[in-house]
């Protein structure tokens, strides 16, 4: 099947390569410069597909071969011997015709598997040339004129307006919206098998959710803290909401590498799930903006499939910014005291930020009059991006505490410990948590809006490869970084068994153990969890592990 499909996706390459070169010399704005990367990195993705699958072939066929060998030399002695002896001619022949067949069977195993190296090598070329299209326009997004300073237009008032009624040209257009579509359609072809295990993953949190909701149902939960409350409402009364945005969440994992149109309405859909989730936290002052999140999230993402003539561009990203910088007044500024930062955290951080995004917005309105159009799309960005992305970081924020809250509320309840202080510290410090892993979940998300994630990765792997030596070891940052990582995790899971096991529960609703069982078999796993964490920390330190062997033998003796 790949031997049919793979010269028909070597046309399709060839013309998007002919596309990108009239791409590149259109003078894109750096957002489109990143979609055509992220298209390419498609279709290297789909190519590393087919490579892996014609392994699976190669190693499939390489041990059959091994087994028609043997059966090959098997029949040949076999055949040989019979030569010599007085047996029945149609036996004889019986016995060459299988040998023959056998022969047969290894000779188109071994052309097959040579096809298979052939049509890999090919599949490799191809990826060379994608190679070499991603470098070229990763030095057409790092060259001069896309530098944040660098004057890429005549100040506004300079302009000809009568390029206001031009239509782009085709080689302008670069990437149409019906090729988007196109290539959204193939990759969800190609990529159809990886909906089982989605569905697998919806099943999971879909009995999760469900059963949180049981056990706030089977214990009633009160307290006077509101974010709490927040977090038992996610659940009992917006499960639904929860499973949908959830389950949409999740496909940003599985579907790695998306085409452009399909990333933007997987995070369209996103959002708009979020809304329903969010919104009833919300102050009614507050509740409407929403809606104009979603207005903002859709102007700058259609910019992307719309090719503008240069002052057309301008002028639209004039009115996105003013309409950014009245939405941050109206909701924001006024508004800047109305929330109290330990009850809604994220909200008033939020309206601490107004002033800054609005001055942000500011500077995306004067550069644009100025003509550093780079300097506009980056700082329009943030401030645009931002809220949108605030919005579904808020939404995870409310599940993430929904599902701590329900699994610390059971584990107490169930034990007859509802009242105890140690069960209020333990879920506060379960939020705190959560909006730790929210805000950098948050800041990620900006890092990789305005392309400094990826610069970031590469800043900090070089420093954690860089390699020091000791003694006999050479260890880099990396490695403690990592051994220490191991160990945290190794203790905090320990912390987790104790948490779950040592206690009554463990007796009364599963098997019927004397008391102090259910503490031995924690020591026991506790004890096992923190040796192995020892043993991959030491050998993410490149320890020789084989110079503990006869301690270990002597433990094992002891």
């Amino acid at each position: 099947r790949l031997d049919t499909l793979f010269p028909e996706y070597v046309k399709f390459l060839q013309q998007q390569l002919k596309l990108t070169d009239n791409f590149i010399k259109s003078n894109p704005n750096r957002q489109k410069i990143n979609n055509q990367i992220k298209k390419w990195n498609g279709f290297n993705e789909h190519l590393t597909q087919w490579e892996s699958q014609l392994n699976q072939y190669e190693e499939r066929n390489i041990k059959l071969l091994e087994r028609v060998k043997i059966s090959e030399q098997i029949w040949k002695l076999t055949y040989e011997k019979i030569q010599d002896q007085n047996i029945p001619k149609e036996v004889a022949r019986r016995v060459k015709e299988t040998y023959d067949e056998i022969s047969g069977l290894n000779k188109q195993i071994v052309s097959k598997n040579n096809d298979y190296l052939i049509l890999e090598s090919r599949i490799n070329k191809q990826k060379v040339d994608i190679a070499v299209a991603i470098e070229q326009l990763e030095k057409l997004k790092e060259s001069e004129i896309y530098g944040l300073f660098y004057l890429r237009h005549e100040p506004l008032w300079k302009s000809d307006y009568s390029d206001l009624s031009k239509e782009p040209g085709q080689a302008e257009r670069g990437t149409e919206f019906d090729q988007n579509i196109t290539e959204s359609i193939k990759y969800a072809k190609y990529n159809f098998s990886r909906i089982f295990r989605y569905l697998f993953y919806v099943a999971l949190f879909v009995f999760l959710i469900r059963w949180l909701r049981g056990i706030f149902e089977k214990y009633p939960y009160d307290d006077p803290d509101n974010n709490l409350i927040k977090a038992r409402d996610t659940i009992v009364k917006h499960s639904l909401r929860v499973i949908i945005f959830t389950s949409l969440l999740g496909l940003t994992y599985f579907l790695e590498n998306r085409p452009t149109l399909l990333n933007d309405i997987l995070h369209l859909l996103i959002l708009i799930a979020s809304i329903p989730l969010v919104r009833p936290f919300m102050r009614d002052s507050f509740k409407n903006i929403l809606y104009f999140v979603i207005l903002i999230f859709i102007m700058d993402t259609v910019k992307t499939y719309i090719w503008f003539s240069s002052l057309q561009y301008r002028l639209y990203l004039m009115l996105e910014a003013v309409l950014v910088i009245l939405l941050l007044y109206w909701y924001g500024f006024r508004n800047m005291r109305a929330l109290k930062f330990k009850e809604h955290f994220f909200g008033a951080l939020l309206l601490g930020l107004a002033p800054l995004f609005q001055f942000i917005a500011l500077i995306s309105i004067v550069s644009n009059l100025l003509g550093y159009t780079n300097l506009t799309d980056l700082t329009l960005k943030i401030s645009t991006k931002t809220g949108v992305y605030a919005v579904i970081s808020y939404a995870l924020f409310l599940v993430l505490g929904g599902i701590s809250i329900g699994i610390i509320h059971n584990h107490f309840e169930s034990r007859e410990m509802g009242d105890s202080p140690q069960k209020k510290v333990i879920e506060r410090k379960s939020l705190n948590v959560n909006r730790f892993i929210v805000v950098v979940f948050w800041l990620l998300i900006i890092l990789s809006i305005i392309d400094m994630l990826t610069p970031l990765n590469q800043y900090l792997l070089d420093i954690h490869t860089e390699p020091y030596v000791f003694v006999s070891i050479t260890i880099t940052v990396g490695d403690i970084l990592t051994f220490l990582l191991i160990l945290t995790v190794s203790f905090m899971v320990t912390s987790m068994v104790s948490f779950f096991i040592d206690s009554g529960q463990f007796k009364s609703r599963y098997v019927k153990l004397p008391k102090v069982i259910p503490s031995a078999i924690s020591l026991v796993i506790r004890y096992f969890i923190i040796a192995t964490g020892i043993i991959l920390a030491l050998s993410s330190l490149g320890v020789d592990l084989s110079k503990f062997n006869l301690m270990a033998g002597a433990l094992g003796l002891g």
